[in-house]
């Protein structure tokens, strides 16, 4: 039997992507889920297709008000709530020195602040289950060498990882885990945004042909709210691994 099955989760940012995916195979692993993003028919399009219990509410974590009522929706439709995993996530593909305010305030108020707010707004039914939140961190927030173009996103995501650590130092009841996800395909603007860019990525190394999917991540987030409640599983970092050897390179001269 699955370790989450008739768990309560509330999945934000759950209209495409990894988090798409997380939500679909907690649904398949028999856990109450409540998937919220922004666009609700795409929303109502994943519910149709799952077997398991999935409720959707429209959320613009943008919108304060919107961050706390979400919560309020989904531990009413449950009657409380085990879980929270925030997977929104945006970024202006733009270089740091020019980008506008209004960029900045989007990636902030969707990577940070709306983290923060849901967050905060579920910790009172989370301490009350012994519950969790996960938050989808990025590989790239993690590299010495920024990436070029996502200076916003990387930025954000460190933040957020710093919140993280501060709810879990004022939150003992609630587990707090930061997963970082790996070199992943994503949905994040166009590809014309990406090619700007993509060719400095590669040729520092930074993504390569080895990718996860999104079920890779889900997965994990299974196993994570399957573990023992005793232990407490701060940071998951997920990264593809090489499972054949690396050709030969003979040695010049």
């Amino acid at each position: 039997m699955s370790g989450v099955r008739e768990r309560r989760v509330l999945v934000v940012g759950a209209s495409s992507g990894i988090g798409r995916g997380i939500a679909e195979v907690l649904s398949a692993e028999g856990a109450h889920v409540a998937v919220a993003a922004r666009r609700t028919e795409r929303l109502e399009e994943l519910a149709e297709g799952c077997t398991g219990d999935v409720v959707v509410f429209t959320c613009d974590v943008t919108d304060p008000e919107a961050c706390t009522r979400v919560v309020d929706e989904a531990t009413a439709a449950f009657g409380g709530l085990d879980a929270l995993v925030y997977a929104s996530g945006t970024t202006e593909f733009v270089e740091v020195s020019k980008a506008r305010y209004e960029d900045w305030r989007r990636t902030l108020d969707t990577n940070l602040v709306g983290l923060a707010l849901v967050a905060g707004a579920a910790v009172p039914h989370l301490a009350a289950s012994c519950g969790h939140v996960v938050y989808l961190s990025s590989n790239s927030a993690r590299y010495n060498s920024p990436w070029r173009g996502i200076g916003l996103y990387i930025a954000s995501k460190l933040g957020a990882e710093s919140l993280m650590r501060s709810f879990r130092l004022e939150v003992p009841e609630v587990a707090f885990t930061t997963l970082v996800v790996g070199p992943t395909i994503s949905e994040f603007g166009s590809e014309g945004d990406v090619e700007r860019f993509a060719g400095e990525w590669y040729e520092r190394e930074h993504i390569s042909a080895d990718l996860l999917m999104p079920e890779d991540h889900a997965a994990a987030v299974v196993a994570l709210l399957s573990a023992d409640p005793r232990t407490l599983h701060s940071e998951i970092v997920l990264e593809p691994r090489r499972l054949t050897p690396r050709e030969s390179v003979s040695p010049p001269g």
